[in-house]
């Protein structure tokens, strides 16, 4: 019963990577036709584009919380949300669309592999070498990502908050180490040396017997 249960849930997670990878496909394959309607000039040449502002911003608005007939004075020191680009150029929605393909490209590449190794689970080749090499892969991956939400946060910091003009609003330098996504990445380099020695071990059965 035991393996019943197991062969069901490895044949639930393949399906649901499946559908994962092809519903992520068919969204990143619409993105990309968007960037090239932009780039050919056949989208408006003003829009407005919408981004959540990655750090938050000093703001100081004072209200009051309701609480009975005994009002309490509020005051909202920090804040985030979303900054809207008001008819943005093309060149500039361009330039902001072309910040996410890297993004997407690593998460649909990772789905793809991820697809890859429960595929071969399924089968029952567990500690196959090309598994390991999925495994190792993700990892570079999430790293690499890290290192590019890196830089993306330097120059958001250091290039675009500078040319932000406001009256009531203050920005200062905030930077996210993102560190749960490189320990993250550094688990997944661990595991595919687990399964590296899973597979050494699995050979040397193998020529035991």
């Amino acid at each position: 019963m035991k393996t019943q249960k197991s062969n069901f849930s490895i044949k639930l997670i393949d399906g649901l990577s499946r559908l994962f990878f092809w519903f992520f496909a068919a969204g990143a394959s619409l993105f990309v036709i968007v960037i090239v309607f932009n780039s050919l000039g056949l989208a408006s040449t003003n829009v407005n584009v919408g981004i959540d502002i990655p750090t938050s911003f000093k703001v100081l608005e004072r209200g009051s919380f309701n609480n009975g007939d005994t009002p309490i004075a509020i005051t909202i020191t920090e804040a985030s949300g979303r900054i809207m680009f008001e008819n943005a150029p093309r060149q500039f929605t361009a330039i902001l669309l072309l910040f996410v393909v890297p993004v997407i490209a690593a998460f649909l590449y990772m789905l793809w592999l991820f697809k890859g190794f429960i595929k071969n689970v399924k089968l029952g080749n567990t500690f196959k070498a090309e598994n390991i090499r999925h495994l190792k892969c993700i990892a570079y991956v999430i790293a690499g990502m890290w290192l590019y939400m890196q830089t993306v946060y330097a120059v958001y910091n250091f290039y675009i908050v500078p040319r932000f003009s406001f009256n009531t609003l203050q920005f200062e330098y905030s930077h996210k180490l993102f560190g749960g996504t490189l320990f993250f990445a550094l688990f997944m380099w661990v595991l595919s040396h687990i399964f590296e020695k899973g597979a050494e071990i699995e050979e040397e059965n193998r020529l035991t017997v």
